[in-house]
């Protein structure tokens, strides 16, 4: 949510200076993070710092009916699974009372269901998904009238991937109009970046500066695997490779340490430290590419104008990755991404990793695209180019929804 938001903050700044925003949230950070041992939430709040006040919505459900405008940054926030995750956490932490409360308030923050048709006219919908919603979602039919009166209502309708918008226009029953937008993470631009919250952390300004800035989080071969490739793309490239601290210091940096311990990755933090979100944008603006297997680097990345290459296994034997979606149904956000900026020269299927011939091949290709200008400046210019349009459709839907206000 944090790139989510600094995204929304740079269209702000842009197209409507002067604009205040609020910030609510369902369940606070402080909520999320109180069962966790003190370092670690320390570490969890601090992750999330920002130049921006988060405010609890549950007593403030109300205060949407009467906003100038309501803008919901995309994501997960609207698909089926969600409203299911969201209220199933609302009970494990005790914030509610049962399990029909906690469902009548996902719907009621999510959906609006018991706010008037004119407050749904100031809504903007802003980079949503519906990617991972199924035949038997759609067989719900408390949630397709829900899902269809907040998108058949709201001032404007954006989602970040091309399936998802053909499913807001099936429920308007309107296709002649696009819904298509982008990840709003996109919407941040390099000099954004620098009005982020830093420490000393990235007080080097040599750490990290052209390496292969490395992350996995979401692995699906084995890290020594990863590693050995990552080595591989190193020695091609002549150049160092840097872990990005992107995860929680527990499970994602141990396990660094033990895969790929230094001097041979450099970058991971001390024990007790830990990257504020201006770290980890500014770190990945000194590499010379991404070598990642997670979403949101990825975008980040092409965002700021780093290559990304992506590696990815399309199915997963959970109930639902967050990375391709519902066991059965799979549809990888990541290969949607790629595909939807034409970038998938950059990505590698896992089982491209799997024998020497398959991998020695990829290989070759991408020290090709990644030492050619037209490749990658081709792909960085078209996150850019729809970044810039899809802020600009932003900024005159929030601009129709005040003049309603007025």
């Amino acid at each position: 949510m944090s790139a989510l938001i600094v995204g929304f903050e740079a269209l702000l700044r842009r197209h409507l200076p002067g604009t205040v925003p609020r910030y609510l949230q369902l369940i606070s950070g402080e909520e999320m993070s109180r069962t966790l041992p003190a370092p670690l939430r320390d570490e969890f709040l601090g992750r999330q710092r920002l130049p921006v006040t988060m405010e609890g919505a549950r007593d403030r459900l109300h205060q949407l009916h009467e906003a100038d405008a309501v803008v919901y940054l995309g994501d997960f926030t609207h698909m089926a699974f969600h409203q299911r995750v969201v209220a199933a956490r609302l009970v494990a932490q005790h914030l509610v009372e049962s399990p029909a409360q906690a469902e009548a308030l996902t719907a009621r923050f999510h959906f609006l269901v018991d706010a008037p048709d004119a407050a749904l006219a100031r809504v903007v919908v802003l980079g949503g998904t519906l990617q991972f919603d199924r035949l038997r979602d759609e067989f719900d039919a408390v949630h397709q009238q829900r899902l269809r009166r907040l998108v058949t209502g709201a001032a404007d309708v954006t989602m970040r991937d091309p399936e998802s918008a053909l499913r807001v226009a099936e429920l308007r029953s309107d296709f002649e109009r696009s819904f298509l937008g982008v990840d709003n993470a996109t919407l941040l631009q390099r000099e954004d970046a620098a009005a982020l919250p830093r420490s000393a952390w990235t007080a080097n300004p040599d750490a990290g500066r052209g390496c292969i800035g490395l992350f996995f989080g979401r692995a699906s071969r084995p890290l020594e695997r990863l590693r050995d490739c990552a080595a591989d793309l190193a020695r091609a490239l002549q150049c160092g490779v840097h872990w990005l601290p992107w995860g929680m210091s527990r499970g994602y940096h141990e396990l660094a340490y033990r895969v790929l311990p230094p001097p041979e990755v450099r970058g991971l933090p001390e024990d007790g430290q830990y990257p504020l979100p201006g770290d980890l944008y500014e770190l990945l603006g000194r590499y010379r590419c991404v070598l990642t297997d997670t979403y949101h680097v990825a975008v980040v990345a092409w965002s700021l104008g780093v290559p990304a290459v992506c590696i990815a296994h399309s199915r997963s034997d959970l109930g639902v990755d967050v990375s391709c979606g519902p066991l059965f149904a799979w549809r990888d956000k990541r290969q949607t991404f790629y595909s939807s900026c034409q970038a998938l020269d950059f990505f590698v299927h896992a089982v491209e990793l799997d024998t020497p011939e398959a991998w020695s091949a990829r290989l070759a290709h991408l020290v090709r695209v990644l030492g050619d200008a037209r490749f990658t400046d081709a792909v960085a210019g078209r996150v850019r180019r729809h970044a810039e349009a899809a802020g600009q459709r932003a900024a005159a839907a929030l601009r129709r929804c005040f003049a309603l206000s007025a």
